[in-house]
């Protein structure tokens, strides 16, 4: 990645660093989030557990995500919005989420990844779940 489009991405995910994220609605109300690239829409329900991750948990799930995708390191993947979301089946997955860039800049879905691979998991779901259960 050349260093104009390095800066435009460190720019545009600090951009989104601790600002209110509009689309993704407080557990409770369900939404669907449509595909970046035009595929099939997530649908999180009402009643699924999820969890914005703030910027930290963000970096340090990004730090694992390169680590064991390394093609994500050299297409600049930097989302400015991860979320932690239990799909009804009961498996964990991180969604990586970024403006959709139409005038309504709604939240669109650029990939998703089973979260039970990742070290970090067990601590975000305590931290953001454990009262819960």
């Amino acid at each position: 990645m050349d260093k104009r489009r390095c800066f435009l991405a460190v720019t545009f995910a600090a951009s989104w660093a601790g600002a209110q994220v509009p689309g993704v609605p407080e557990h409770g109300q369900a939404i669907e989030i449509g595909s970046c690239a035009g595929g099939p829409s997530q649908t999180l329900g009402a009643s699924d557990e999820r969890a914005l991750l703030d910027d930290e948990e963000r970096r340090s799930v990004l730090v694992e995500m390169r680590a064991r995708y390394p093609i994500l390191e050299r297409d600049g993947f930097v989302p400015p919005v991860i979320l932690l979301w239990r799909k009804p089946a009961g498996e964990w997955h991180y969604m990586s989420l970024r403006p959709n860039g139409f005038p309504d800049n709604a939240l669109c879905f650029t990939a998703t990844f089973v979260a039970k691979v990742f070290r970090i998991t067990p601590a975000l779901t305590d931290k953001y779940f454990a009262a819960a259960r």
